[in-house]
């Protein structure tokens, strides 16, 4: 006679929950009722209890990587079409966000390490940009610091008209 699994379909929302909320391995085996052994053994037989742990992981990455983008400021590509149908593309800076500073500083266990990694990249970044800015002719070799939209596009037409 095989052996009953206690496994049922819900336990992949309830996963997905707890993973997403920070419980590790251990406080989810508790909460399901079950050891270790079993947890791998559902995560190895069962498709749909796997793909709803890694969902949960990569949530929470993505949300991680979000908010320390909002922290330190960030920019992003902007594709738009103007009322004449004319396709526009920009960088658009996001400033950084007082707020997820603030949380970041109050939570920075765990943090630690991606923000390093995040600033070390940023910095290179920025040192790029302005390495660029300063071998621009239109720019005399002043760097140019842009907040905001507005400002940007401002600078950017008139750079444009100048070429």
């Amino acid at each position: 006679m095989a052996n009953k699994t206690k496994y049922i379909p819900e336990f992949n929302q309830i996963i997905f929950e707890l993973k997403i909320t920070g419980k590790n391995i251990t406080e989810i085996c508790s909460i399901l009722k079950i050891d270790k052994k079993t947890f791998y053994r559902w995560l190895k037989r069962y498709d749909n209890f796997k793909i709803s742990y890694e969902k949960a992981n990569n949530a929470k990455f993505k949300a991680k990587e979000t908010l320390i983008d909002k922290a330190l400021g960030f920019t992003r590509n902007i594709k738009e079409l103007t009322p004449t149908g004319k396709l526009i593309k920009y960088d658009k800076y996001y400033p950084p966000d007082f707020q997820s500073i603030k949380y970041l500083l109050r939570n920075i266990s765990g943090f630690d390490k991606e923000l390093e990694n995040k600033i070390k990249i940023d910095n290179k970044r920025l040192e790029l940009e302005e390495k660029k800015l300063n071998t621009d002719t239109n720019t005399e070799g002043k760097v140019i610091i842009v907040e905001g939209e507005d400002k940007y596009l401002e600078w950017k037409n008139k750079k444009n008209a100048g070429s």
